[in-house]
């Protein structure tokens, strides 16, 4: 009788085979809970014994790894998590460490979870990525390791904190993870601090969506970009607090050349305008400034420093979100003629008149008239007030179909958003009337 000749694949050195494991883990990192058996690098060893052998003595199949589970997980669950975790973290020896961490505010087996925690903190030395959502009750604990400066290896830490409550006295020391290139923060806790001192760092992302009493200051705000010269994306919450002073010193000019995207939302009594003024971002293509102007202070007439940065950086900006901003109209047109590549548009609680209009409306016989010829979406707020004959001729001029000679000199309009009384009388508008059935999207709120 002939004998069968073995599978390729059972004579593959083991090197190779090792190296072939590392690339059959699933794409998402919920489906690498350690619960799963009928995923890598479990389902491996449950193959043959020679599988099995080869995947225990490869760390790294087992240094990538998820606990917890939406949506809410039993007792037995965590205990499981709590066996399953000292066994990785045995596993994997020495390499850098990817978890994914998710225990919902309804968890069972809260007993069990501080030493789940606990467990993983002992390892913070080799953490390299970290994307938690974890209670309130053991944010400190996760926490702890920003404090203790022991993150050497960490490229990207991701938490979401769940709950209200208070986390007083915590903060988070950006130093304390020298490789770190993003990090996301978002939390309803009380009393956190995000500490940005230190050395410079090497961070390019910074995301921190703090509410009810954050304590991120516009001190804090300096520090964070005179520190993090590589930030490509800034979205950061300032509240009111005394420590909103700046330095009585600050440098002619704060550049960052490499930020493309910017979202600052600003509290009440929170102003910024000094450490705006001294801003270069040559390559920044998103805006979003959001501040909350008390309505009984009469100082905030007209905020240039938007104009400022924008006529020293000359940014190719292609995305403007204002909301609240106290700017007049003459200093809103200035800044978007500084804004030729500007595709997306949106304006909140603050008076634009048919003299913006006209500014927007192209011009085919003199280009240099025209405003943001590559404009696709417009939304203005409520407080804006246009007349019916300017708003048609705005949306006319680029609607290529409604140009008589059948192009524009930019992009074409897609969507405008003007309030309910305009859009109603413009619609009746035989013209109009084509583009919306040519495509263009018109909205009353």
């Amino acid at each position: 009788m002939a004998i069968q000749a073995p599978a390729k694949i059972q004579i593959l050195a083991p090197e190779i085979l090792s190296e072939i494991f590392q690339y059959c883990f699933p794409e998402d990192d919920y489906r690498r809970s350690t619960r799963r058996l009928d995923h890598a690098p479990l389902l491996l060893g449950r193959v043959c014994s020679r599988w099995r052998t080869v995947s225990l003595s490869t760390p790294d199949l087992w240094c990538n790894f998820s606990i917890g589970q939406y949506p809410p997980v039993f007792v037995a669950d965590c205990r499981k998590d709590l066996d399953a975790t000292r066994v990785l973290i045995a596993r994997s020896a020495s390499r850098p460490l990817s978890i994914f961490i998710q225990y919902d505010r309804n968890y069972s087996g809260r007993d069990l979870l501080p030493e789940i925690f606990d467990m993983i903190v002992s390892q913070s030395w080799r953490w390299k990525e970290i994307d938690m959502t974890v209670p309130i009750d053991f944010a400190n604990i996760l926490l702890a390791p920003f404090h203790a400066g022991t993150l050497p290896q960490l490229v990207n830490f991701d938490s979401v904190i769940l709950g209200e409550g208070s986390a007083s006295g915590h903060s988070i020391h950006l130093s304390s993870a020298p490789r770190l290139q993003r990090f996301h923060h978002d939390t309803y806790a009380e009393g956190v601090h995000i500490d940005f001192g230190g050395p410079i760092h090497v961070i390019r992302s910074v995301d921190v969506i703090l509410f009810d009493n954050p304590r991120v200051s516009l001190s804090d705000l300096f520090t964070c970009l005179t520190h993090c010269p590589l930030l490509t994306k800034l979205d950061i919450t300032i509240a009111e607090s005394s420590r909103n002073s700046l330095p009585r010193e600050l440098p002619p000019t704060i550049q960052l050349s490499h930020l493309r995207e910017l979202s600052l939302w600003l509290f009440v009594g929170v102003d910024p305008c000094h450490l705006f003024d001294r801003l270069f971002l040559s390559a920044l293509i998103s805006l979003d400034l959001q501040m909350h102007v008390d309505d009984d202070d009469d100082t905030y007439t007209d905020w240039p420093h938007l104009k400022s940065m924008l006529s020293n950086s000359r940014p190719p900006l292609q995305t403007l979100l204002l909301h609240c901003v106290p700017i007049s109209e003459a200093t809103l047109i200035e800044c978007l003629s500084y804004t030729p590549c500007l595709i997306s548009f949106t304006i909140g609680e603050m008076k634009c008149t048919d003299t913006t209009l006209e500014r927007l409306t192209m011009d085919n016989t003199d280009t240099s008239r025209s405003f943001c010829p590559c404009l696709e979406e417009v939304e203005f707020g409520s407080e804006s007030s246009f007349s019916e004959l300017a708003m048609i001729a705005m949306i006319l001029s680029r609607r290529s179909s409604a140009n008589p000679t059948g192009t524009t000199t930019g992009n074409s309009l897609q969507f405008v958003n003007c309030g309910p009384s305009v859009t109603r009388s413009i619609r009746s508008n035989p013209d109009i009337a084509k583009c919306l059935e040519a495509g263009l999207k018109l909205n009353p709120y």
